[in-house]
């Protein structure tokens, strides 16, 4: 239920304070002061920045929003088509985030050069990231804190166990890397399989595996095996043009035409396409159009593997993949990770064997070990199917085991829509994104009566091109996709719950930058993001909406334009504009105060002197 707003005199409102209005106007009320929060600034530009807002009404901060949380240029980011890079990601980019579908980049922020940490984990993956970046993890406190919740089942009394986690940045992870017993202490999620979408591929998934695993590529198709099950199973998986074919030894089989005609074999010609025919063993990997398929394909793909090259021990808890192919061993990893698994490497060994009674030097084998979500079984072949036995009922755990700062590097950081914020980075480890101005408002909120609500504004054409009125729903949920940070944030320092409270009784308010033109705004914090995206004329009509008793907060990056035309950006041009001016000082994360009574005259008159002075250059119709 929103707040009813009640007009009220001039006299009346300034006299009242916030609980007598709420009182009067006979609304919910919603005592922040009872909630305790804190907000920590971690260098000097914050804190800089938190007291310039203290200080001053109007707060114009030129520079990247998402400040510190990072990865390097070269960090591989998942995408729903495969591996790019952090620093070729834009805004309306895909990526997947840990439930393993697809969302979108709703922000790219450039941080410049950082000191990168390089984590490493339980399974021997690494990842780079800034002392700052964030992460979401359990600690053993976590892992040991149980929640118990009572459910009836008929007359039996059920409890159902629930881990707990929390955000942590790289530095806060370092400082506690192991727990009072010296057994490490972080572990981060693990992603659900990954939903890339279905590829058509000329070999079945399943055959393909067992090609990869004990097949031949050198000179025809093939594959060795004495196991009936997995004949079979490639019987019933190959084309029906197709059939197995016994070659010199009981063993061995050809997979070749079951015609006389003079056409290709088209299992030969699609292994060439792929580059994997006369390939030996030691060379083999998984093409890509096999690693980046659907769910079901991927699983087939991994039975056919790990059917005839996996191994399980007689207890069922351990399950093995070995190869002399190093890529393929990379390849499989990948996939077990794609599929919500770990594959843990081994260290590799040199393999011997007797030829004409002299010992030979043989190629090297490398071994990886699976676990695997308690759902997928990696085996198809009943004898090694039944043996397999999960050692949980829940997902498999990754822990961060090493960490150490090596050098300087240039990095970025993206912010993403998705309600866990989550997206993957390289060896499908999961990863947070992208709080100052947000923490600061509901500080102010608390302590300072004169202020009644907080006011998001943000522009909401910039990643479609399209008016927010396409959209379903009322102005608030047409929002809540662009004003997924700003909120998140919000969760972040009082909890979800609260935010939800303030935003239905209208304490938190989230509109488009279309909706504030032609009001005048008292008692509020406004907070401002993607200047750069705002044209000059709206920017005009947006600053001079303050009204008395408000503060507002004006942020951007003038590197991160997403309009098309991008002389239309205003930022750098207020910055210019109201630089020394009084009331109203513009530079990186530093601000001068502005009196509505005074200063919008004086906006009002610089905006029309600069208009005058540049009036040859001024695009008078704008996109935004």
């Amino acid at each position: 239920m929103r707040r009813t707003t009640v007009k009220k005199d001039d006299a009346l409102l300034k006299s009242e304070s916030k609980v007598e209005l709420r009182n009067t106007l006979k609304a919910p009320t919603f005592d922040i002061s009872k909630i305790s929060f804190e907000v920590k600034c971690k260098n000097e530009s914050q804190k800089n920045l938190v007291n310039l807002i203290n200080k001053n009404e109007i707060t114009i901060c030129s520079g990247p929003a998402g400040t510190g949380k990072a990865q390097p240029l070269d960090s591989p980011i998942l995408t729903p088509n495969g591996w790019t890079t952090m620093g070729e990601i834009e805004v309306g980019d895909r990526v997947i985030s840990v439930d393993g579908n697809t969302t979108i980049v709703t922000g790219t922020y450039p941080q410049g050069s950082k000191d990168i940490w390089e984590l490493t984990f339980s399974d021997g993956t690494k990842a780079e990231c800034c002392s700052e970046h964030l992460w979401f993890t359990q600690t053993e406190k976590d892992r040991n804190n149980r929640k118990w919740n009572k459910t009836i089942d008929g007359q039996r009394t059920r409890y159902k166990y629930e881990k707990e986690g929390c955000v942590k940045s790289t530095l806060e992870i370092v400082e506690s890397l192991y727990d009072k017993r010296g057994r490490v202490n972080h572990s981060i999620p693990i992603v659900n399989p990954v939903n890339f979408n279905e590829q058509s591929v000329e070999i079945d998934p399943y055959v393909m595996g067992a090609l990869l695993g004990d097949g031949c590529f050198r000179g025809y198709v093939g594959f060795s095996s004495e196991d009936e099950d997995i004949l079979n199973n490639i019987s019933k998986s190959i084309d029906n043009d197709m059939i197995l074919n016994k070659r010199y030894s009981e063993y061995d089989y050809a997979i070749v035409k079951s015609t006389k005609s003079k056409t290709k074999n088209k299992y030969v010609s699609y292994l060439k396409e792929l580059n994997l025919f006369n390939k030996l063993s030691y060379e083999k990997f998984i093409p890509e159009c096999y690693l980046f398929n659907s769910i079901e394909n991927r699983i087939k793909l991994l039975n056919g593997l790990m059917d005839t090259d996996g191994t399980v021990s007689s207890d069922g808890t351990f399950v093995s993949f070995c190869s002399t192919s190093l890529e393929l061993i990379k390849g499989v990893k990948e996939l077990v990770q794609s599929l919500g698994g770990i594959a843990t490497d081994h260290k590799p060994k040199k393999n011997t064997y007797i030829y004409n009674g002299e010992k030979k030097i043989g190629k090297k084998s490398y071994t990886i070990t699976l676990k695997m979500n308690p759902d997928i079984n990696p085996f198809s072949l009943k004898r090694k199917f039944d043996l397999v036995v999960p050692k949980t009922k829940y997902k498999p755990i990754r822990y961060i085991v090493a960490a150490r700062l090596i050098g300087i590097k240039e990095a970025k950081c993206i912010s993403v829509d998705n309600p866990s914020h989550l997206y993957i980075t390289n060896d499908y480890l999961v990863t947070h994104n992208t709080f100052i101005a947000c923490g600061q408002a509901l500080k102010l909120l608390k302590k300072d009566d004169k202020f009644t609500r907080i006011i998001l504004v943000k522009s909401v054409t910039v990643l479609e091109g399209e008016d927010i009125g396409y959209l379903k729903g009322d102005i608030a949920t047409k929002m809540e996709p662009v004003m997924i940070s700003f909120l998140d944030n919000f969760h972040k320092i009082i909890g979800e719950d609260n935010t939800k409270r303030m935003l239905d009784m209208g304490i938190i308010e989230v509109l488009p930058l279309a909706y504030i033109r032609g009001r005048s705004i008292d008692n509020a914090i406004i907070i401002v993001d993607e200047a750069q995206n705002i044209s000059l004329k709206n920017m005009r009509s947006t600053m001079t909406r303050i009204g008395e008793y408000s503060k507002m907060i004006i942020t951007g990056d003038s590197k991160q334009i997403d309009i098309k035309n991008r002389k239309l950006s205003s930022l750098d041009t207020v910055v210019r504009m109201f630089s020394n001016k009084i009331g109203v000082g513009t530079m990186t994360f530093e601000v001068s105060d502005i009196v509505r009574s005074k200063v919008v005259m004086m906006i009002e008159n610089e905006f029309d002197a600069w208009e005058e002075a540049n009036s040859d250059q001024i695009i008078k119709k704008s996109t935004l």
